[in-house]
């Protein structure tokens, strides 16, 4: 069986994780990016770097709801699209990268926060949430390979 692409479908429950082990390192990175970036550039260049906003209030307040509903969306989405216990692989994987993308939304918020604003302390806790909700979404082997009838 082919999909779209001509590409083959992936056939095991392990390459379902290494892909969710690439959505987990992804929040990780943008901390020590940012940390490597602090450690790095004076506070003055770090400062010139950021974009002068007078509504950075308001922008960090958007960025943590919506980072909010990606946490509370996410294992929703996930259940939705995977479609019950029945499932195959290539359903639940495509349920696990979906939801995994949401929920990475608020460490991408995190880091434009950083960029934008210069909010070191509440990019991280974005970019924290956001690790935690993909720590959560990790799918198990078990869930992976309970397929009560192929279809």
């Amino acid at each position: 069986m082919s999909n779209n692409f001509g590409a083959r479908p992936i056939q095991s429950a392990l390459a379902v994780q290494v892909v969710a082990m690439a959505m987990v390192a992804s929040p990780l990175f943008y901390l020590l990016l940012i940390f490597l970036l602090r450690a790095v550039m004076s506070p003055e260049e770090l400062a010139e770097t950021h974009v002068a906003i007078d509504y950075a209030k308001e922008l960090m307040a958007a960025f943590f709801l919506l980072s909010i509903f990606a946490f509370l969306a996410a294992p929703k989405v996930r259940s939705l699209l995977a479609g019950g216990d029945n499932a195959s692989l290539q359903v639940r994987m495509r349920a696990v990268i979906v939801s995994m993308v949401i929920a990475e939304t608020g460490g991408i918020l995190g880091l434009l926060l950083f960029f934008l604003a210069g909010r070191f302390s509440e990019a991280c806790v974005l970019i924290a949430l956001s690790f935690v909700t993909t720590i959560l979404l990790f799918p198990s082997r078990a869930w992976l390979e309970a397929e009560n009838e192929p279809r």
